[in-house]
């Protein structure tokens, strides 16, 4: 992938924003998609995660947070139905609602392995539901979230939109402190490149941007004091 990105490198290879301190981060891989630096989380930390796999990094997160403030959104069905009915660590709560650049409803593509919020897959979908859905600004605002400490998205090019927002809202972007996503870069119609590339390289005027531990098609965004 082209763009600002440092290069996959297992001893973590990170790029710095201009007009930013470089520093020691600790970054702490859970898996192959889930990382984030615990230099720059609070006590107790706030952790959104959107799509993909909740109930088991909501175990992992909680684990080593044991009073961290866990939000959970799940757009397709048989995952949320899947994820409250089996017992959850304490205070996790789960909105089942797709992330999108509007808040109202939307028409999410449905695949034929339900795990994340399909509204962006069109070659893999085989019907269409209407879900709830709201921005990433919106979230926030439901929840009363003054800082969100890790935000973790992984929903099939659902993630672009809100990338966007943070992008261009600084009030939006001094309260999320880090980001890790997945880019599913070989599904070119959810993940242009090119307007790939170009959040990435916005992004990367606030955040430090650190490639995924075994695949370039995750970064995980660590926002970095000014000098």
């Amino acid at each position: 992938m082209d763009g600002p990105h440092a290069q996959d490198d297992p001893r973590g290879s990170y790029v710095y924003p201009e007009s930013y301190v470089e520093r020691p981060m600790n970054i702490v891989w859970m898996d192959k998609f889930f990382g984030f630096d615990s230099e720059n989380i609070s006590n107790p930390p706030t952790l959104l995660t959107i799509g993909g796999y909740t109930h088991e990094r909501a175990r992992h997160f909680r684990a080593l947070y044991p009073s961290a403030r866990i939000i959970a959104y799940e757009a397709m069905r048989e995952t949320y139905d899947e994820l409250t009915a089996r017992p959850l660590p304490n205070a996790i709560e789960i909105v089942r609602n797709a992330l999108a650049p509007m808040t109202g409803l939307v028409e999410m593509l449905r695949s034929p392995q339900p795990t994340s919020s399909h509204i962006a897959r069109a070659a893999f979908a085989q019907a269409t539901e209407t879900v709830p859905s709201r921005t990433l600004a919106d979230i926030l605002l439901r929840h009363k979230l003054n800082r969100v400490d890790l935000l973790h998205m992984n929903c099939e090019g659902a993630e672009l939109g809100a990338l966007i927002e943070i992008a261009t809202d600084p009030e939006l972007r001094a309260r999320v402190k880090q980001i890790c996503v997945s880019f599913h870069c070989d599904h070119v119609n959810a993940y242009p490149p090119q307007l790939r590339d170009g959040i990435i390289a916005a992004l990367a005027q606030h955040y430090a941007v650190i490639p995924g531990r075994r695949s370039t098609q995750f970064f995980l965004f660590v926002q970095c004091p000014k000098m």
